[in-house]
């Protein structure tokens, strides 16, 4: 299995970028974006 070795991800419609780890936005930490649990299994993503 590989890690996601990413630490931020873009909004494809808004260009803001986001840290993965903190779910806050790059430029104003006061902005967040909602999380889920995921589970991988066999490859594939589960939420």
């Amino acid at each position: 299995m590989e890690i996601f070795q990413m630490k931020t991800i873009q909004c494809k419609f808004h260009l803001w970028e986001f840290d993965v780890r903190t779910a806050c936005a790059i430029k104003n930490s006061k902005i967040k974006v909602r999380t889920f649990p995921v589970e991988i299994q066999n490859d594939a993503i589960f939420c």
